[in-house]
């Protein structure tokens, strides 16, 4: 047993040796390693070939062997005490699990991921990074955080993707080791970039060799706790800032970088795609754990073509090219854009392709498509189409209800297998994934930017919907088609949302919120009921009156056409009807509205209770919607006076 176990030990170590020879014996430890087990397995053999038989031969004999078998026993025992020894292996393999990146022998791994990735490739040095203590604790507890949260926390060892600018010595000197300090502008966002292959990083991202040898380059390898990644595939996203609700980090590709052209030197393109990772809170969440040294003879003919471009790497190269667009340029600019208004996957990515054979700029790429994504978020669906024929027959059809509320529209429009999953195969303009908004699928003359919020429940039937829209616009003397209302059923991306889970829309809620209605800078209040509404028991509904008082927004309320009715006749039977609906309207009550999704219901409350309280926004909608109930008296008085006047 324990010469097998010697024996095991001395294979991994061999094993680390085939990988990398020269690397192994430069490094103290590993060489204790490989001696202690050395003189382990010597010993065991001394026991098992030459004592354990002399002692059985002393112990059939009677117990004595020349009168020295207890010599013997303590030559036996002193012999296997040499495997206390491997004790000092032990600590090291349990430290290295308890400090990630502490581990020498780690480094062997990452060699071996190196040579498989780049079979060429020759190995000068690897030194792994003795990180600090409060380091280590930082991505403990951000470890910890995340298991907690996810029920698992997924790390990755990535290979770095930064900025030019940065170095390695940066990042080793750095107080803070890998933070958002070496994150860059990249196709994902502001985040600290990682590839699964050094491939990829060997290509655009690896750092010269400070000694001056032109083919020497060095590689940053750390570990990430990737926790629950978001997948997006080929999507990009330059606007982005964080993951989607429910994700800690976010991947992408396989990917090329976008600077690597050798095709434009006449040179082959090597495979260098790789699954890409963006941690946009850095901090804790990576740790840096070796720089490798090496060269590269796959990349070398690359090398010498760069310089004599004039160009020391593929960054420098793509920058060097012209800005200003020459013809081609431009028609194939004008080309990804119609491209993504198509909305279909294979024509964008094959304008993508078009483009980088054209050298388009990257930069003017990313500004068609965050163009592009902007115009998507801030568009408005237009009234027209709400109160159209085409979409009454829509829902009718899609339901099998002659008047159908928006929840049950939800199934078929988005989720059931039978439906009409609207959009589902359309890519969305906002991330490059297929499953795009509704309103990504309707003609141009049925969306624009915003002109109304619109506020109300999606328990709502489409016929209030409609009668309270046509009630509003009609008063308010609009034409319909130059109407264009932020209806979040129509707006959001609901394949995120309702068939991903991706989010509810509650992340980030009052800054994203805050914004949006400050963009639009209307809102039109859509209330079922003046009796009980529907309106007054849903916290969203709460907190959009809520937010659009607090920044000052204008904000105009309708009914639909019977509960308008009675609502006059209440306020014509005087003080006591005026009374019943003021005291009808002014039931709210924030603490006790409900949210579909209880993350959100309890988001909003959680902002709510931390900021002004409950009791301050239950008053301050309440004077919103007096003041409204005020403005239909004071209207209907008015008109009463017309009409005795005529």
């Amino acid at each position: 047993a324990y010469l097998c176990l010697s024996i095991t030990l001395a294979l991994e170590q061999v094993a680390h040796i085939c990988v990398s020879p020269k690397y192994y014996f430069q490094h103290k430890e590993l060489r204790v390693d490989f001696f202690i087990i050395l003189v382990c397995i010597l010993s065991d053999l001394i026991v098992w070939l030459w004592l354990s038989p002399l002692l059985l031969d002393a112990w059939r004999s009677g117990g004595e062997f020349y009168g020295h078998s207890d010599t013997l026993k303590i030559c036996v025992l002193l012999l296997r005490l040499v495997h206390l020894l491997l004790l000092f292996r032990l600590v090291r393999a349990v430290k290295a699990q308890l400090k990630p990146g502490s581990e020498i022998s780690h480094a062997i791994e990452i060699v071996d991921v190196l040579r498989t990735d780049m079979p060429n490739v020759s190995i000068h040095s690897v030194q792994v990074v003795k990180n600090s203590s409060a380091e280590l604790r930082l991505y403990e507890g951000r470890r910890k955080e995340i298991a907690e949260l996810r029920g698992t926390a997924s790390e990755k060892t990535l290979f770095f993707c930064g900025p030019r600018s940065t170095t390695p010595e940066d990042i080793l000197s750095s107080e803070h080791g890998l933070d958002t300090n070496f994150a860059m502008a990249g196709p994902l966002g502001f985040a600290l970039y990682g590839a699964e292959r050094p491939a990829y990083s060997d290509c655009c991202f690896a750092f010269a060799d400070p000694g001056g040898n032109r083919y020497l380059r060095q590689l940053l390898v750390f570990q990430a706790v990737v926790g629950e990644a978001e997948d997006v595939g080929y999507a990009q996203s330059f606007a982005r800032s964080r993951p989607d609700a429910g994700f800690d980090s976010v991947c992408a590709g396989p990917w090329t970088p976008a600077q690597y052209m050798p095709e434009q030197l006449g040179l082959e393109c090597r495979d260098v795609s790789s699954m890409v990772y963006a941690l946009y809170e850095a901090k804790g969440q990576a740790l840096l754990t070796a720089v490798v040294t090496y060269e590269n003879p796959d990349a070398q003919e690359e090398i010498d073509a760069l310089q004599r471009a004039g160009a020391r790497d593929w960054h420098e190269f793509y920058e060097s090219r012209p800005k200003e667009l020459n013809t081609q340029q431009a028609m194939e600019l004008r080309k990804f854009e119609a491209a993504i208004d198509c909305g279909v996957a294979a024509s964008i990515s094959d304008s993508i392709q078009r483009c980088k054979a054209a050298m388009v700029p990257e930069e003017h790429m990313d500004a068609v498509m965050i163009a592009k994504k902007e115009e998507s978020e801030s568009a408005g669906i237009s009234l027209a189409y709400i109160l159209s024929d085409e979409f009454l027959q829509l829902a009718r059809e899609a339901t099998g209800k002659s008047d159908p509320t928006f929840i049950d529209m939800k199934g078929p429009f988005f989720k059931s297998l039978d439906g009409r999953r609207i959009g589902q195969t359309r890519v969305c303009p906002r991330d490059l994934r297929e499953g795009c908004a509704y309103i990504d699928t309707l003609p141009k003359q049925y969306r624009h930017r915003a002109t109304h919020f619109m506020s109300w429940v999606w328990r709502y039937r489409l016929s209030t919907i409609r009668d309270a829209l046509s009630r509003w616009a009609e008063a308010n003397d609009a034409d319909p088609s130059e109407i264009f209302l932020f209806v979040c059923f129509f707006c959001n991306n609901q394949w995120r949302i309702l068939v991903e889970g991706s989010g509810q829309g509650s992340d980030n809620l009052e800054d994203v919120f805050a914004a949006r209605l400050k963009q639009i800078g209307k809102v039109v209040a859509v209330m079922d009921s003046w009796h009980a509404p529907v309106y007054l028991q849903r916290i969203w509904t709460i907190f959009e009156q809520y937010m659009a008082i607090s920044l000052g927004i204008h904000m105009e309320f309708t009914l639909p056409t019977e509960p308008s009715t009675t609502l006059i006749e209440q306020v014509e039977q005087g003080k006591e009807g005026i009374a019943a609906v003021i005291h009808e309207v002014s039931q709210v009550d924030a603490k006790s509205a409900r949210a579909t999704y209880e993350q959100d219901e309890r988001k909003v409350k959680d902002l709510i209770e931390r900021t002004i309280g409950f009791d301050l926004v239950n008053e301050q909608v309440k004077r919103s919607i007096t003041a409204w109930v005020a403005q239909e008296f004071k209207a209907r008085i008015d008109a009463l006076v017309h009409q005795s006047q005529t």
